[in-house]
């Protein structure tokens, strides 16, 4: 007689999280006023995000890495650094792309190269409102 040996993968707690309701622009941005529910998100996903929050994605500018409808982890509390993928506020609207700073300067980026880099200038207005800490999509088998 065999035995059978099945391996299970170990049940997945998950926590809710705030979800803002407005996706965010991977292009040229869209105002944010439409709310909140809440996203279910593995226990040890959100626990990467100190002050987290979940975001969903439109346009293209960030492809491949980002794509329309991806919903991210957003973490409020970190400083970004050179190269991570930030949510900001820019002028009246909501935006995901790669934050450069330089000589003092803020320039961010998108990963698609169809879109021209966006420099900040000290009168605009402009802020970081957190950093991409996890595409929600690799929970879903998408990547």
């Amino acid at each position: 007689m065999e035995t059978l040996v099945v391996f299970a993968e170990p049940i997945e707690n998950f926590v809710k999280l705030p979800s803002l309701i407005s996706a965010f622009s991977c292009g040229f941005g869209s105002p944010y006023d439409d709310g909140y529910e809440f996203h279910d998100v593995p226990e040890s996903v959100a626990k990467k995000a100190k002050d987290g929050y979940v975001i969903e994605a439109t346009g293209k500018s960030m492809e491949p890495v980002i794509t329309e409808g991806d919903k991210l982890l957003i973490d409020h509390d970190l400083q970004p650094q050179k190269g991570d993928i930030i949510v900001a506020y820019l002028n009246g609207d909501f935006l995901i792309k790669t934050y450069k700073p330089v000589n003092g300067q803020t320039i961010l980026l998108s990963q698609n190269m169809d879109y021209d880099p966006i420099v900040v200038n000290p009168e605009d207005n402009f802020q970081v409102l957190g950093v991409v800490i996890y595409n929600l999509k690799k929970i879903n088998g998408r990547s």
